[in-house]
């Protein structure tokens, strides 16, 4: 299945100009993100059977096709600004080009991928269907841990926003119709550790120090120490899983 979705996400993609970058509107970026999350995807189901690492990777190679689109349309990955959702334009990439059918895969396997893909982004996943919740969850960490994997490199920061920190310190998701700021955006991604499904996710989180390069971002804020205070009960939490 895998190899089969990289050749149909290599062969989708190539027609956007992906080079290397650092910019953050580029096409290069989301390529970039979609090998992360894929490996993330490797890390966090190495204990699954290899007919479902290999479903769970195609998955990942697949969830963000949609933004490709986006930026070409919209010259943005801002969902609201565009009112597109990226998730959904993933499944239809790969609904109008046969993806499925050409490749022979189940309809019950194709609902259950296709619902994952379409709720990887979402808020909640409480309208997820019990059949594609596990690999809902699943892609839902790969890709959050993709995001946090990286750090770039910033310029001064402004403030934090009052009511995002507030929904930070109760441990939420953070609904990106609130953010004000770039600021704001970087603490929406840092509150993703509190959405983290499985065990193995939250350890990977801690060991390999993205959480703690993550928190660094925020050293110069006058809310610093509230970051800390969440972040070092949200490790003191998962210890015994490090």
């Amino acid at each position: 299945m895998y190899v089969m979705a990289k050749k149909f996400f290599e062969e989708f993609v190539s027609k956007y100009n992906i080079k290397e970058g650092n910019i953050t509107n580029t096409y290069y970026y989301k390529y970039r993100h979609t090998y992360d999350v894929v490996n993330m995807m490797e890390k966090i189901t190495y204990n699954l059977n290899e007919e479902e690492k290999d479903i769970l990777k195609a998955i990942a190679i697949f969830h963000d096709l949609g933004r490709f689109v986006q930026l070409e349309k919209y010259k943005t990955y801002d969902d609201i600004k565009s009112n597109f959702d990226h998730a959904l334009e993933s499944v239809k990439v790969l609904e109008e080009n046969n993806f499925f059918k050409n490749n022979n895969i189940k309809e019950d396997l194709k609902k259950k991928m296709c619902e994952a893909i379409y709720y990887h982004n979402k808020l909640s996943i409480t309208g997820c269907s019990k059949d594609a919740l596990e690999y809902a969850r699943y892609i839902r960490d790969a890709d959050k841990l993709g995001v946090l994997y990286r750090v770039g490199d910033y310029d001064k920061l402004d403030e934090i926003s009052s009511s995002v920190l507030n929904t930070f310190k109760k441990e939420k998701l953070i609904n990106y119709s609130i953010l004000k700021t770039r600021s704001d955006g970087l603490l929406a991604e840092l509150a993703f550790i509190f959405d983290l499904n499985f065990d193995i996710s939250k350890a990977i989180l801690v060991k390999e120090g993205i959480l703690d390069k993550r928190v660094k971002l925020f050293e110069d804020l006058a809310c610093f120490n509230d970051i800390v205070s969440v972040t070092s009960r949200y490790k003191e939490k998962i210890k015994t899983l490090v």
